[in-house]
């Protein structure tokens, strides 16, 4: 093999991996965000799960966020509330 071969062969394999690692760090999946609770009006700490779009309704290729998982008001595992902060981010 000669040295550009190896160069060529590396820097797509660095790409490959670089795109890898942006849609495990921004892709789908489980997210921690800060928000306003818009019923007790205070600071909280959400974990949300965020789902790809639906393809059939033109979302392909974006990100929604589904759920609320966790919540630093709640105890763990008793997430009671109707869940109103989901698309609310930190202002």
């Amino acid at each position: 093999m000669d040295t550009t071969f190896v160069l060529a062969l590396l820097a797509v394999l660095a790409t490959w991996g670089g795109v890898g690692w942006l849609m495990y760090r921004w892709g789908p999946g489980r997210v921690r965000r800060k928000v306003q609770c818009p019923k007790q009006h205070v600071q909280a700490e959400v974990e949300v799960l965020q789902t790809e779009g639906d393809w059939a309704k033109g979302g392909w290729g974006s990100l929604r966020q589904s759920d609320v998982l966790a919540c630093s008001l709640f105890p763990l595992g008793q997430l009671t509330c109707t869940k109103e902060c989901i698309l609310r981010r930190k202002a």
